[in-house]
């Protein structure tokens, strides 16, 4: 099997654990079992996926591109390189080890609990793994929606004010980021008269400096708040204590 195909699997899994857990009638042990062999087996390839990288090189690795939405320029499109595929690993790691450690500390809706920790893992190993700016903002934003059901659900005594709270933060947020790809996406079209989404083409696009730096600012602004950075952070604390531990 090719190292592209092998990502496409990292990438993958997690969504197609979900949909089998969401669709076949499961026990709550058969739930854990299953959650825990599908990220089991994510980390085992993501590990090859790493043993495999030549660190050496200069390039995407483990490539893949396939036209999506060809009308606006957008592909699906993978690839590790340098950075993301220690981000990866690391990811695929610490999946096992959250249904461990909520192996006994869920009870209720136990199944729907394990599909949110699943599409979770998917949507944050797209974001790192993504080549494409729409496909990245995709995952970007599908990372919320899980996040504020395990906090929404499972959370502690505050968890109502903390999702609405991290919400606000993250969707504010959101709409900078938006309003920044579009205007770099249109700007891209504007000198080539072809729209793309690529990251290596929209690398080649010459913008003036103040239209850079407003752009740096509305993407390190998202970014900041995600993360989040001070003054941004205060919804952190609220999501984290109102979280269950997973």
């Amino acid at each position: 099997m090719s190292d592209a195909m092998l990502l496409n699997l990292v990438l993958l899994l997690p969504l197609l654990g979900a949909l089998m857990l969401a669709l076949v009638r499961h026990s709550p042990n058969a739930v854990r079992v299953t959650t825990t062999a599908v990220l089991t087996v994510q980390f085992a390839l993501a590990s090859v996926l790493y043993a495999h990288f030549d660190g050496a090189a200069s390039g995407l690795q483990a490539a893949t591109s396939v036209p999506w939405i060809a009308d606006w320029g957008v592909s699906y499109a993978i690839g590790l390189d340098g950075v993301n595929v220690l981000l990866v690993l690391l990811t695929a790691f610490l999946g096992p080890l959250v249904i461990l450690g909520a192996w006994t500390a869920i009870e209720k809706n136990v199944t729907f609990f394990h599909v949110n920790v699943l599409l979770l893992q998917f949507a944050m190993m797209g974001a790192f793994l993504a080549q494409d700016l729409f496909l990245f903002y995709v995952f970007w934003e599908a990372m919320l929606i899980p996040m504020f059901l395990i906090i929404g659900i499972w959370g502690g005594a505050r968890r109502s004010y903390a999702t609405i709270k991290f919400v606000l933060y993250t969707a504010f947020g959101s709409i900078l980021m938006l309003a920044a790809v579009i205007y770099l996406v249109w700007s891209l079209q504007q000198q080539g008269g072809v729209p793309s989404f690529a990251f290596a083409d929209l690398m080649q696009a010459r913008l003036p400096l103040e239209v850079q730096t407003t752009l740096l600012a509305a993407f390190a602004l998202s970014f900041a708040i995600k993360v989040p950075m001070v003054p941004l952070h205060t919804w952190l604390p609220d999501a984290h204590v109102e979280a269950p531990t997973p």
